[in-house]
């Protein structure tokens, strides 16, 4: 059995070794993105993470139908990612959506406030600013108008904190959506070489 586990490592590596040679006959980006899809950290963990790809799979196949596999299983996880990024942002956005309500009705609550009231002065909330609050899943206490005053200013740092995390969220799905259309794009053209000439990657290699 400890045979095995060292022999199928090996074999995964002799495999992804004339893999990514192969992948420099046809660009660059091809290579990365079977580095990126295989290299993570052990070649065997790497191979067992994908289902179907193994070492002796790979090894069955010609090299351009190995290539396709491993390119098109990058595209299908970037898509993943990608999917998984977009719910998230959606969710911010909708948080966000929440969190302006709130801080719009606070707003117009003091403005109806007149400006020489003391923090010490007795207020009401509104019903418009109750109901504002329990969506937004937000418990607040208040009495006088410095409570009123004291929660503005948190949801003007709460704001500023989702709007800021939301751009950076923004930033890591466009970065996805370009990585998502080059692995679209790259399966296209392994599709496409591998449809208009046989396999020849090998005769090359020797």
């Amino acid at each position: 059995m400890n045979v095995k586990k060292r022999v199928l490592p090996l074999a995964g590596m002799f495999v992804l070794g004339i893999i990514g040679g192969s992948a420099l006959m046809y660009n660059d980006t091809v290579y990365h993105s079977i580095r990126e899809v295989l290299d993570q950290g052990a070649t065997q963990n790497a191979i067992g993470s994908n289902p179907g790809i193994t070492p002796q799979s790979l090894s069955s196949m010609d090299i351009e139908t190995a290539m396709l596999l491993v390119q098109s299983n990058r595209a299908a996880l970037m898509d993943n990612q990608f999917n998984d990024q977009l719910n998230a942002v959606k969710l911010k956005t909708e948080e966000l959506a929440k969190q302006n309500a709130v801080l719009a009705v606070i707003k117009a609550e003091l403005a109806k406030i007149s400006p020489d009231a003391k923090s010490t002065d007795k207020i009401s909330a509104s019903a418009e600013l109750t109901t504002a609050l329990s969506q937004a899943n937000i418990v607040a206490s208040l009495k006088v108008k410095g409570d009123l005053d004291t929660l503005h200013q948190q949801m003007l740092s709460k704001v500023d904190a989702i709007n800021n995390a939301l751009q950076m969220d923004m930033l890591r799905l466009q970065s996805l959506m370009t990585k998502r259309n080059e692995a679209l794009v790259e399966t296209t053209n392994l599709l496409e070489k591998k449809a208009t000439r046989p396999p020849v990657v090998l005769d090359r290699m020797r």
